[in-house]
């Protein structure tokens, strides 16, 4: 206290000592406030022993304690303490201090105010303050990456792109982005191509075969061998004369033999002539040899000259020649020696008869084996070619079966 009788109170006195006549401060002032009797607060702002002392951020600036410079109202966003001059600990913002930052690529870069990220995202966020996750179907800094081939797009990490459920049909590795190996297709790459013309185009994805099949297989993903009796590419080419119709699918060889007829590793028609099992028979004796079934050898045209039956292998028979067998030999003196082509009678003619084919009498007046005897003195010249009888009798003068005894 101080003044007239002692009614006035000391100012903010450093421990109250102040004049007890004029109440000036005689130890300086406390802390907070100024002049001669230490009744004026600092400026704004300002607190402290001398009013040396910055108040922090404070919400109110107003409301920094001159004394010790507590923040009566709280802080601004982005600090803490009593003082409001510590910002907010590494990753939290705002005000309080209670927001969280987001996935800032450096947690110590992210604003104390607003969150903001200073110096970009984590990998698989985005946005300024990298709260959000890249879009769906991108992953990695920036999100610049594009997802893989996922079974399921929404499933695909925005992080490091792995694919969380696997790899849509047709792709393989944790992002999904590799094609099944050569010869592999579908889920997981489990299944394998079938007989692809180029196993490099094979559809990963379905198994196709885009460029056609390899000899002896059929269908889009060509793993159907060629119907039976078909071969080749596309199974275009048509068996050869197969037993039981088994050829390779691949190169149409016959793989049990060849039917009757048909002979080599395709089973193609026997050489002419030949015919049968293995082509190992000769055709028989056929008008046209080119008409010989090369199946069972039946001449197709008939027989030429002096042959008969469907295989035109027998003669004719005994004493018929020719076309069909058709023609009667002549008077062979051996029936069997009757040429069964032209009728001649290959070892001469019977007695009586004279010529090739031994159908001619002899003439007039000769007789016997190949006509070499003359006949008798008979009337007429009429003695038999056969045996030289005469037929009308003798002439006069002479007698006898043979007319050669002359009359006494």
């Amino acid at each position: 206290m101080y003044g007239h009788e002692c009614n006035e109170t000391c100012g903010h006195c450093n421990v109250d000592r102040c004049s007890p006549i004029n109440g000036t401060c005689l130890t300086g002032c406390d802390a907070g406030y100024q002049g001669e009797f230490c009744i004026t607060k600092f400026g704004k702002g300002m607190y402290g022993d001398g009013c040396n002392e910055t108040c922090g951020h404070r919400r109110d600036v107003n409301k920094c304690s001159n004394i010790n410079g507590t923040c009566l109202t709280g802080c601004s966003v982005g600090y803490r303490g009593y003082l409001c001059k510590t910002e907010c600990g590494k990753g939290t913002f705002g005000d309080g201090c209670n927001e969280t930052c987001g996935h800032c690529s450096d947690v110590n870069q992210c604003s104390n105010i607003n969150g903001i990220c200073l110096t970009g995202c984590d990998a698989g966020y985005q946005g300024e303050m990298c709260n959000a996750a890249c879009d769906k179907g991108t992953y990695g800094d920036g999100c610049n990456e594009a997802c893989g081939h996922c079974r399921d797009v929404n499933q695909c990490s925005n992080i490091n792109g792995t694919c969380l459920t696997g790899c849509a049909v047709g792709y393989r590795g944790y992002l999904c982005k590799t094609e099944c190996g050569k010869g592999t297709y579908g889920d997981d790459c489990d299944e394998t191509c079938g007989h692809c013309l180029d196993v490099h185009q094979c559809s990963n994805i379905d198994g196709t075969c885009l460029t056609g099949c390899s000899a002896g297989f059929q269908g889009e993903m060509c793993n159907a061998d060629c119907d039976k009796g078909m071969y080749g590419h596309e199974c275009n080419e048509t068996c050869g004369h197969c037993n039981e119709d088994r050829c390779s699918p691949i190169n149409g060889t016959c793989l049990t033999g060849c039917d009757a007829g048909y002979q080599g590793e395709f089973c193609t028609k026997c050489d002419k002539g030949t015919y049968g099992d293995d082509c190992n028979e000769t055709c028989g004796h056929c008008r046209d040899v080119k008409q010989c079934s090369n199946i069972n050898g039946t001449c197709l045209a008939g027989c030429a000259v002096g042959y008969r039956g469907y295989l035109c292998k027998k003669e004719c028979d005994k004493g018929t020649y020719g076309d069909d067998c058709d023609e009667t030999c002549g008077h062979c003196l051996d029936v069997h020696q009757c040429s069964n082509i032209d009728g001649t009678c290959l070892t001469g003619c019977s007695a009586g008869f004279q010529g090739e084919m031994c159908n001619t009498d002899c003439d007039k007046g000769m007789y016997g084996h190949e006509c070499n005897e003359t006949c008798g003195h008979c009337n007429e010249d009429r003695c038999s070619p056969i045996n030289g009888t005469c037929l009308t009798g003798c002439d006069a003068g002479y007698q006898g079966e043979f007319c050669t005894s002359e009359f006494n």
